[in-house]
């Protein structure tokens, strides 16, 4: 509180006002003053401004406000001093005191108002910019910067993070020149310590006398320290530091206690949501650990793809051409596209195992080829029967089927390896009519229908069933997806992920999306996807594709509108392509590539 001062509690105007209520009592010629220690204020009388207690004549009375001397009212009569005069002049005293008590009243209330509003204020501007975020180092910032803003006499601020298992502490935030080696110091002392076991608590003026000081030199002479406790646990310890003793005073501890305990809460919730985001990543891990080992042949796909999209959105980030140019990734954006990329092919996981590895046309749980082998092997054998028999003629016996060349052409049908052309298609047709007797002496077909189809299978191992339900994984993935509550922050990782299968034409599925409905990060999951898939070693129906091969193929898939050709630019112009093959390929798979004529404009 600043030094007391008459005029500030006695108002002119009120005590001219009592002056002139009792001027008609006064004695005739009769003169007085009110003063103040620097400065008259008022009175009555001839000369009245003048008076001083120097004349022997004159005499005065105190004026005080909380029991310390502020003033005086000093009064002179040329009539002999009457006890009447004097307790006029004590009245006027008692007066002067009345409006002096009524003004301190008035300004007490309303100074303990403004400083409510002022906490309110505080309190209010503090809990937004501490609950903005829910990382702790950040809660920790805030906190530092609402105390070291306003505070002159701080020099140095740290928070420390209460670690529960190892049960000791870290540093999280600092503030001021130096201000980490000196904190990391300050850690190993005594009185470090007696602020951690409470022995020590808020300020602490003059380091050096303390008797936990080891008598170390130190920066810090002045100490603020106050625990962060959240529902009666400990989760951090806050300090302030001057260079100079007696730095701190109680208002410094009443608002730093009110912030503290407010960020305790703050810094709490951001623990608690860290460590529900970890574990929300280690399930999201686990997942795309449980869709690989669900195939050996995709093993390492979810946790390739995602490595492919980072590096390519960190090129459109970077890149300032005109389709990138304002494109941005938050933090948030980062989680989210790393969730969408671990759990693209989530659906995989209700896909039957024989059609996501079906290595051949006649795969189901085994291969059907053997048993194709093995009816060949026995019309063979009854051949041969019937001919030791006697039941068939010489004639015949010429005609015979070379039934070991219709096998071998049979394997290389179900191998999907090539085209069917129109004359191995019509030579599967006939081989269909073939038959052979079972055990009852029933004619069974050499082929069922249903491996017919198979075998017919232009392109692939797949049928038109088989690759339906391959392609509803990706609705698999959406719904699985869509059953998680996702904070407001995360809503784009259905649509991230969901759409790695639509194409830029919009003959992609599942919902035909065009380039006018997909985001940036869906097109760059699906090239990840794509070259992942076509650089992959562990595919059952073919060797992985060299990196010259892989990228023609994925060159004319962005000129038949599959991919977006500006993305598939960015990833041949940043060597992404190269990055990615020196780390994750093959040495056999690393050929030489010439990108140029991939590039919609020629490198310089």
């Amino acid at each position: 509180m600043g030094k007391l001062q008459l005029h500030h509690y006695l108002p002119a105007k009120r005590l001219r006002e009592q002056l002139l209520s009792v001027a008609p009592l006064l004695p005739v010629g009769m003169v007085l003053a009110v003063r103040g220690e620097d400065r008259y204020l008022g009175g009555w009388g001839e000369r009245a401004e003048l008076l001083t207690t120097d004349d022997r004549s004159t005499l005065e009375l105190p004026l005080t406000l909380e029991g310390i001397p502020i003033g005086r009212l000093v009064w002179h009569t040329p009539l002999e001093q009457t006890e009447l005069i004097e307790q006029w002049a004590r009245h006027l005293v008692t007066v002067c005191q009345g409006l002096m008590e009524v003004e301190h009243a008035r300004r007490a209330v309303t100074s303990e108002a403004l400083e409510s509003f002022r906490e309110i204020a505080l309190l209010e501007r503090a809990s937004s910019v501490l609950n903005r975020s829910l990382r702790p180092r950040e809660v920790g910032d805030a906190l530092l910067g609402e105390l070291t803003s306003r505070a002159r006499t701080i020099r140095w601020g740290a928070v420390f993070l209460y670690n529960v298992d190892p049960g000791n502490y870290s540093l999280l935030n600092i503030f001021g020149e130096d201000a980490e080696p000196l904190f990391l110091a300050f850690a190993d002392t005594p009185l470090f310590k007696g602020y951690v076991e409470g022995q020590i608590t808020g300020i602490l003026n003059d380091t050096r006398s303390h008797p936990l000081h080891t008598g170390g030199e130190t920066l810090f002479r002045a100490i603020l320290g106050l625990p962060l406790e959240a529902h009666n646990e400990r989760v951090a310890i806050l300090f302030l530091a001057a260079d100079h003793v007696d730095a701190f005073v109680s208002a410094d501890l009443k608002r730093t206690t009110a912030l503290t305990s407010m960020a305790a809460t703050a810094l709490r919730n951001a623990q608690m949501f860290e460590a529900e985001t970890q574990m929300f990543r280690a399930f999201i891990s686990m997942m795309a650990s449980a869709i690989d080992a669900k195939s050996p042949y995709t093993a390492g796909h979810c946790r390739r793809v995602p490595e492919i999209a980072r590096m390519l959105t960190r090129a459109a980030c970077e890149s300032t051409d005109p389709p990138f140019q304002d494109f941005s990734f938050s933090e948030d954006d980062w989680e989210t596209l790393e969730i969408a990329t671990y759990l693209h092919d989530c659906g995989k996981v209700v896909t039957p195992e024989w059609v996501v590895d079906k290595p051949t046309k006649l795969s189901t749980n085994f291969d059907r080829i053997d048993m194709v082998e093995l009816r060949i092997l026995l019309m063979m054998a009854q051949e041969e029967l019937a001919i030791l028999k006697g039941q068939t003629g010489v004639a015949e016996v010429a005609q015979q089927k070379p039934f070991m060349d219709d096998l071998k052409f049979l394997k290389e049908c179900n191998l999907g390896k090539e085209f069917i052309s129109a004359e191995n298609e019509a030579r599967l047709r006939t081989l269909a009519t073939f038959t052979w007797r079972d055990a009852k002496g029933e004619e069974q077909p050499l082929l069922t229908a249903e491996e017919l189809t198979n075998l017919l299978i232009r392109r692939g191992t797949l049928n038109a069933q088989e690759r339906q339900i391959i392609e509803d994984h990706v609705v698999h993935t959406i719904n699985m997806l869509n059953s998680i509550p996702f904070p407001p922050r995360l809503r784009n990782v259905v649509e991230y992920a969901g759409g790695h299968h639509e194409c830029m034409n919009g003959k992609g599925y599942p919902n035909r999306l065009t380039d006018t409905t997909l985001s940036v990060p869906a097109r760059i999951v699906a090239i990840a996807d794509i070259f992942e898939a076509l650089t992959a070693p562990d595919r059952p129906y073919r060797l992985p594709y060299t990196l010259s091969k892989t990228l023609d193929i994925m060159f004319r898939m962005s000129k038949e509108g599959h991919i977006d050709p500006e993305l598939f630019g960015l990833f041949l112009r940043s060597g992404i392509y190269q990055r990615y093959a020196d780390h994750y390929l093959k040495p056999s798979q690393i050929d030489a590539v010439d990108i140029r004529p991939y590039l919609l404009t020629p490198l310089d």
